[in-house]
């Protein structure tokens, strides 16, 4: 079967959405903060501080947050809504806070904070008054609650730009049955208007995949490439965010070979020619069949080679490439290949639809491991 690029592009995302929503991935993130923290409004205000202070490196940021939950001793909604902020954020220092935002700025939105906390006792509260049950309407209620103060470096004074980190707060808050988001306003907000939080790192990982052509990261750009979301998870679109991470991960790891992780397949192979394939057992787990104009070739597990066969070159290994590989990562094989060639180890290479597998005659297989292993490749056996 032939699928089409946009069959194949679902498929790929599909995988990496599946692979990266998991418990595991709050490690590190700035989601981590508010699964830390109790109470409905508690979390809310940890999350939307969290949020604001996410953007640089993780390195940067993390520690920061950190710090402001030290301070407030677990509970920034209390910090915030008592004024106890003003301690540890003068409101007369122009010092710098984190990268753009100075203490007084900082000090400034946590007032404004405040005052929404005093007025509606919480961020759920005022935005549950003022949005019309989607995205769209939530971000502005939250731009423009902040427009009017000295604080545009920490929440967009208008829609203009993508609200990275609204969005971002946004996914956490509304959807629900998530691992790693915690729904809390999955009532009144329907997930599937929510908007793709997009910042430079999404936006080069989109138009690599081809979801996007536009270099531009704006509310538009954000909303299109929701919308190409929305058709592989269209109950869902922001599980494609997961995706776009774990294609991002791929991407990197694509790049560091001593990153990619192989996978000894403890079979032994032959490679065939047959008359057809109407003896080919294709229920076995390794099957790998092409059919040309010229010829029906096979490879399979040598007890499983059928009685048919034209020709057969038998005393094969094999290892696999872990993972899922989309289809613009270019130069995974082609390192492993040079490698191998390197040291007079000649390969047969398959490629599926997910991944590679590599091929080498059973006596240069042990060899061929540990070549690669010298490189910097994890190798299961």
């Amino acid at each position: 079967m032939v699928l089409s690029d946009a069959k194949r592009q679902s498929r790929v995302l599909r995988s990496y959405a599946e692979k990266y929503e998991t418990a595991s991935f709050i490690e590190g993130d700035p989601s981590w903060f508010m699964h830390q923290v109790s109470g409905k409004v508690n979390q809310e205000v940890t999350a939307f501080i969290a949020a604001c202070l996410s953007y640089g490196s993780r390195e940067q940021f993390v520690p920061k947050i950190q710090l402001l939950l030290d301070c407030a001793k677990g509970s920034l909604y209390e910090w915030v809504k008592s004024g106890a902020y003003s301690k540890d954020i003068p409101d007369d220092s122009d010092d710098c806070f984190y990268r753009l935002y100075t203490f007084r700025q900082f000090n400034i939105f946590l007032c404004r904070l405040r005052q929404m906390l005093l007025e509606y006792d919480s961020i759920g509260q005022y935005v549950c008054q003022h949005c019309d049950g989607d995205t769209m309407s939530a971000i502005k209620a939250i731009c423009l609650w902040f427009a009017d103060t000295d604080t545009n470096h920490i929440v967009p004074k208008d829609t203009q730009s993508p609200c990275k980190r609204i969005c971002l707060f946004l996914r956490w808050m509304v959807r629900s049955d998530s691992p790693v988001d915690l729904g809390l306003w999955a009532d009144f907000i329907d997930r599937r208007t929510l908007i793709i939080p997009l910042d430079t790192h999404v936006l080069q990982q989109s138009v690599r995949l081809r979801l996007l052509s536009s270099k531009t990261a704006t509310m538009s750009t954000a909303k299109r490439l929701t919308d190409k979301l929305s058709e592989v998870f269209p109950d869902d679109p922001l599980k494609g965010d997961f995706a776009l991470f774990g294609y991002g991960v791929n991407s990197a790891m694509a790049n560091q070979a001593h990153a990619m992780p192989l996978k000894v397949i403890n079979k032994s192979f032959s490679v065939c020619r047959v008359a057809d394939y109407s003896e080919v057992d294709l229920m076995s787990d390794f099957v790998f069949i092409g059919k040309t104009d010229g010829e029906c070739s096979l490879v399979c597990e040598t007890s499983k080679v059928p009685s048919n066969i034209i020709e057969r070159n038998d005393g094969w290994r094999a290892f696999r490439i872990e993972g899922v590989l989309d289809f613009s990562l270019i130069g995974i094989l082609a390192k492993i290949t040079a490698y191998l060639a390197e040291n007079d180890i000649g390969i047969f290479a398959i490629s599926t639809f997910n991944t590679d597998y590599i091929l080498t005659k059973a006596e240069n297989f042990e060899k061929a491991i540990k070549t690669l292993e010298t490189k910097g490749y994890k190798i299961a056996k």
